[in-house]
């Protein structure tokens, strides 16, 4: 963008634009659109392979996009080589995907409905399991 100082522009996606998480997932998607075996939802990124050694060449793949890509790591965020993950609400492992037992426990422990308001999110929530 011009301004009266001179020509300005960003070096990082300003969080605050409306159209930033489509920005990045659409940027997350180009960094990563030949790796048939990786998948972004936003800042989340799974690889998924059945061997150990497959996983490893496939995982330095998408790490180098990354680096390429100008994109930083979460180190406390980030998790390798795991049997099973939690994924979108998601578990998932070599036995397949099941629903997340978080998600569960916050439906059979939620309290009665009295209101709209806590009927629809009930329902929400039953939806997102089934």
């Amino acid at each position: 963008f011009l301004t009266p100082f001179g020509r300005s522009y960003f070096l990082k996606l300003p969080s605050e634009f409306s159209s930033a998480p489509e920005v990045f997932q659409q940027y997350v998607n180009i960094t990563l659109q030949s790796q048939c075996n990786a998948t972004a939802y936003r800042d989340d990124v799974i690889v998924l392979e059945k061997d150990q050694q497959d996983h490893d060449t496939i995982l330095e793949e998408v790490l180098t996009k990354f680096e390429n890509a100008s994109f930083t790591l979460n180190r406390d965020k980030t998790v390798f080589s795991q049997r099973s993950v939690t994924f979108l609400g998601h578990k998932l492992s070599a036995g397949g995907i099941m629903i997340d037992d978080e998600k569960v426990a916050a439906i059979t422990e939620m309290s009665p409905l009295f209101d709209n308001a806590s009927v629809q999110r009930f329902l929400g929530m039953v939806n997102f399991v089934g």
